[in-house]
């Protein structure tokens, strides 16, 4: 019962998504996919400002340099999001459109 609820979230949201809509087929068969994708959408939009912020190498020193984690969001916005965001599977087609519209 779950995963139809899940399925029919996505349809009404692909209704109103940037992209075309999706066929139902897919939507149900990569649920999981678009799931993921919407929720690392919202990580970075609640939590992206906090995890770029510099940090300081030494408490004496001036200089700073990006947090183990703001580097590897930084190698997914260059290597990853570019191709996943042109993928067949359109996953912004199935994301809530307030949020997919700060990806576009």
């Amino acid at each position: 019962a779950g995963g139809g609820r899940h399925v029919a979230h996505l349809q009404a949201r692909s209704a109103v998504a940037p992209a075309a809509a999706l066929p139902s087929a897919a939507l149900a068969a990569h649920q999981v996919f678009y799931s993921a994708f919407q929720a690392l959408l919202y990580a970075m939009c609640y939590h992206l400002e906090g995890i770029m912020q510099p940090q300081p190498q030494l408490p004496s020193s001036a200089d700073t340099q990006l947090s183990p984690a703001a580097q590897a969001i930084t190698r997914l916005f260059q290597a990853v999001m570019p191709p996943l965001l042109s993928h067949w599977l359109d996953p912004l087609a199935a994301c809530n459109q307030s949020v997919a519209s700060e990806f576009t």
